[in-house]
C-alpha cells in the first residue's frame, strides 16, 4: 500500500512541475553578477566591479530590484539598495531610481536595462562619477537572473 502511494505521490509531483505554466528557474528569479561579466566604467570613477564576491555585498537581482554593493577604486562601496531608494527593475528589465554611496552620493539607474539574455545596457549618471556605462569597449555586467517578460517559464 505504501509503495503504490509513493508512487502515485511521485508521478503527480513530476507531471505538476512539468505542466506548471509558471515554473521557472531559480537563477532567472533571484540572480547573482557572472563571476568574469562584471564590469562597468565611469569616466570619473574608473572600473566598476559588481560582482566582488564579498559574501552579503554581493550583487543579487531580482523582480523587486538591485541589492548588494558595486565596488569602485576610486570612491570604494556604492549600495544598491539603500534605505529610502534603491535601485529597481520593472518586468520588461527597465532599472530605475537610486544606488548610494558615502562618496559619490545618489547614482542614477534610470537610463539603464537588463536584457533577456541577462546583459546590462545603457548608463546610470551622478554628479561625481559622471557617467557609468555598461556599453563600452571590455565593459561587460551579466547576470544569471531574467526579467519577467522574458522568462522560460511563461509571460511576466
Amino acid at each position: 500500500m505504501l509503495r503504490n502511494f509513493t508512487t502515485r505521490f511521485g508521478i503527480i509531483t513530476l507531471l505538476v512541475l512539468f505542466f506548471s505554466p509558471s515554473l521557472t528557474l531559480a537563477s532567472e528569479t533571484d540572480g547573482t553578477i557572472d563571476a568574469t561579466n562584471k564590469y562597468a566604467w565611469s569616466e570619473n570613477a574608473g572600473w566598476l566591479n559588481f560582482g566582488t564576491g564579498v559574501g552579503a555585498g554581493d550583487v543579487h537581482v531580482t523582480d523587486a530590484g538591485l541589492t548588494g554593493y558595486v565596488w569602485t577604486e576610486q570612491n570604494g562601496w556604492v549600495n544598491l539598495s539603500p534605505t529610502n531608494s534603491g535601485v529597481t527593475i520593472d518586468s520588461a528589465g527597465n532599472l530605475a531610481d537610486f544606488a548610494w554611496g558615502e562618496q559619490t552620493g545618489y547614482i542614477d539607474f534610470s537610463n539603464a536595462s537588463i536584457d533577456a539574455n541577462g546583459i546590462f545596457h545603457g548608463t546610470a549618471t551622478n554628479t561625481i562619477t559622471g557617467t557609468i556605462t555598461f556599453d563600452c569597449t571590455n565593459c561587460l555586467v551579466e547576470t544569471d537572473y531574467r526579467p519577467a517578460d522574458f522568462r522560460s517559464g511563461g509571460d511576466g
